[in-house]
């Protein structure tokens, strides 16, 4: 599954998780809320994604130390 999977996801409270169980977590609140210019927003907002993307892992750790539990997720 996780080899196939192409998804990133946003919280609620606007963060980027790259893995629904043990991806990076990147915050996309704050790029949006950046006094940059159109532009200049629109290529940090570029890089975020593929940073997120990037760090997606090739096998998910479901025990992972630190992870959160799928249900507090809502995933």
């Amino acid at each position: 599954f996780c080899d196939r999977c192409n998804r990133l996801r946003v919280t609620a409270d606007g963060k980027i998780r790259s893995c629904l169980l043990s991806g990076g977590v990147l915050d996309l609140v704050a790029a949006l809320r950046s006094p940059l210019g159109e532009e200049e927003r629109a290529k940090l907002l570029m890089e975020l994604l593929r940073t997120s993307a990037d760090a997606k892992p090739p096998v998910y750790e479901l025990q992972r130390e630190g992870s959160i539990p799928m249900r507090q997720l809502g995933g």
